[in-house]
């Protein structure tokens, strides 16, 4: 069993994910998310997942999306925004489930439910279905955007982004690559497609990337602020545990990144 299939969770908000199993393929995943919670709609996922679960300790992944509906749903502040969720898989023994630390990237307020922040939550999701999404990786043409551009950090990290617009324009695709330790990891995930939330100079930011080399997940949550400002993150790395170790299945840490190329 993987990770593809019908997932809900304790809100009742379902995610239909595929998943490349290919051995030398980049362990993406892609699907759809349906929320309960908030704003209704259907919503783009994007990730990456880690090598196969060994023993006891469960599959490691990072997911994206980006909370813009693509189902006609009336728009509202949170399209937006976007998360990044990073976790593990376990499939063992008949119980399947994921439990993903969740970072919400409000980057502008929603009024009546919440003001701009970084919202945190632990989502635990049961298998529904063994059917996966059967729609196509998200794709897109490059566009101009501000997040586009090499950002530098003061550990020597490097994340080279660039911007695409899927063909409904109603959603921005982010690629390229995450260089940290002499080593390049691709990246996928999402930003805002309109630059800002309205009365904000925030640009809402969510990536995701597996480290091979250490069968890890990196899922990146932030906002830019500004076209002229810092990029700012928060990384949650997800590690490969046994169910009974899953509270050190997330590490967090903060990223500050400065342009080094224009967009």
């Amino acid at each position: 069993m993987t990770v593809a299939g019908v997932w809900e969770n304790e809100y009742g908000s379902r995610m239909i994910l595929a998943v490349e199993e290919k051995p030398a393929g980049s362990g993406a995943i892609w699907g759809v998310y349906e929320s309960t919670t908030g704003s209704t709609g259907r919503y783009l996922v994007t990730g990456r997942r880690g090598g196969t679960a060994c023993g006891e300790k469960g599959q490691p992944l990072a997911l994206a999306i980006a909370w813009r509906s693509v189902g006609g749903d009336p728009a509202d502040p949170s399209w937006h925004w976007a998360s990044a969720m990073a976790g593990q898989y376990h499939g063992q023994d008949g119980g399947a489930q994921v439990t993903v630390n969740h970072l919400l990237v409000a980057s502008g307020e929603f009024p009546g439910l919440c003001g701009p922040g970084l919202y945190c939550d632990k989502l635990t999701y049961r298998r529904t279905s063994d059917t996966p999404y059967a729609g196509l990786p998200p794709a897109g043409v490059a566009v101009p955007h501000p997040a586009s551009g090499v950002w530098s950090g003061a550990d020597g990290m490097r994340l080279a982004l660039r911007v695409l617009a899927e063909p409904g324009g109603r959603v921005a695709l982010v690629d390229g690559f995450l260089e940290q330790d002499g080593r390049e990891i691709a990246i996928t995930g999402f930003a805002d497609l309109d630059g800002q939330a309205e009365e904000s100079d925030r640009c809402a930011l969510a990536i995701t990337a597996y480290d091979e080399a250490r069968n890890r997940t990196v899922a990146m949550g932030g906002w830019l602020e500004g076209e002229a400002g810092a990029l700012l993150l928060q990384a949650l790395t997800g590690h490969a545990t046994p169910l009974d170790g899953a509270y050190l299945q997330t590490s967090l840490w903060p990223l500050s990144l400065v342009r080094r190329d224009g967009p």
